[in-house]
């Protein structure tokens, strides 16, 4: 992980650590790991961690973000995830 990613991740840790509880605590946390694992080969990652690459995805790429909303169903999940898991994405998300 480069350093600027690195500083991504400590700045949006206050986003970061709820969406991945929220995925912990999911019905389709199953899917959604694997579906962590295949976009970590198309995206070509060199994170090991799971948290690293859930956080290098969810910084980088707003399709991950939409995709983790829609997986994460309905109910208060999608509500908390909705205020949580941004698919526009806010100005310490964005990664150039």
């Amino acid at each position: 992980m480069s350093k600027k990613m690195k500083m991504l991740q400590i700045l949006n840790l206050w986003r970061l650590i709820p969406a991945y509880l929220i995925v912990c605590a999911s019905n389709n946390k199953a899917i959604i790991f694997e579906e962590i694992q295949h976009w970590k080969k198309c995206t070509r990652r060199t994170e090991k961690a799971r948290f690293d690459i859930f956080s290098s995805l969810m910084l980088e790429l707003k399709e991950y973000r939409t995709l983790l909303q829609y997986r994460l169903g309905g109910g208060v999940q999608q509500i908390i995830a909705k205020n949580v898991v941004s698919r526009y994405g806010y100005p310490v998300y964005q990664y150039s």
